[in-house]
C-alpha cells in the first residue's frame, strides 16, 4: 500500500515539474497600444492572441493606461488581435486584408510590439438633385479600386442610404478599406 502512495506522489511531482519547465520556456510579449492617428496611448480596447491557425492561446488582456500590456507565451508565431466596443483589428493588418504575425522565435528573451489601433471611421453628407431639393431613399456607395488582372477594377466596399432629407451616414469603415 505504500509503494503505491509514493509511486502516486512521485508521479504527481514529475508532472508539476514538468510543468514548471514548459512554463520556463515562456517569453513576456509586450505590447504598447497607441491610436494610429495621435499616437497617445489606448487603454480602451483588449488583446487576444491566436495561433497561425487562427485558434485561441491567450487573452483577453487589458492594456493599462500607458496603453501597455504583456502576454507570456511559448515561442512560435502569434497573430495579435485588439478588440474593441466597435472593431477588431489585427496587428500589421494591410487594407488589402493581409495579417502579419508576431514571431517569437526559441533564443528570444522577450520580445517588443507597437499596436497602432485605428478606430473606424465613417463618412457622411447630403445628396441633392440640381435644384438642390433633398434626394430621398438614394443608395450611396464607397468604393475601392483595385487591380486584377492588370486591369482597374472597382468594387462596393460600405454602403448607406439617404433618408428623408437627402442625408447618409456610412459607418464602421475600417482604415484603408476605401
Amino acid at each position: 500500500m505504500r509503494r503505491i502512495q509514493l509511486l502516486a506522489l512521485y508521479t504527481g511531482l514529475t508532472a508539476v515539474a514538468q510543468t514548471a519547465q514548459s512554463s520556463d520556456k515562456s517569453v513576456p510579449l509586450y505590447v504598447h497600444v497607441v491610436d494610429a492617428v495621435t499616437g497617445k496611448p489606448r487603454d480602451d480596447v483588449e488583446l487576444f492572441l491566436q495561433d497561425f491557425k487562427w485558434q485561441p492561446v491567450a487573452g483577453p488582456v487589458k492594456p493599462d493606461r500607458a496603453g501597455q500590456a504583456e502576454f507570456r507565451i511559448p515561442p512560435n508565431a502569434y497573430v495579435l488581435r485588439a478588440e474593441g466596443n466597435t472593431f477588431t483589428v489585427h496587428w500589421g493588418q494591410l487594407p488589402a486584408g493581409t495579417v502579419h504575425t508576431v514571431l517569437i522565435a526559441a533564443g528570444d528573451a522577450s520580445k517588443s510590439v507597437t499596436f497602432a489601433v485605428a478606430s473606424p471611421g465613417s463618412l457622411s453628407g447630403y445628396v441633392h438633385d440640381a435644384q438642390g431639393d433633398p434626394m430621398q431613399n438614394v443608395q450611396v456607395q464607397l468604393i475601392r479600386a483595385f487591380w486584377n488582372d492588370g486591369a482597374t477594377v472597382f468594387q462596393p466596399t460600405f454602403s448607406g442610404q439617404t433618408d428623408d432629407r437627402g442625408y447618409y451616414r456610412i459607418a464602421g469603415i475600417k482604415p484603408g478599406a476605401g
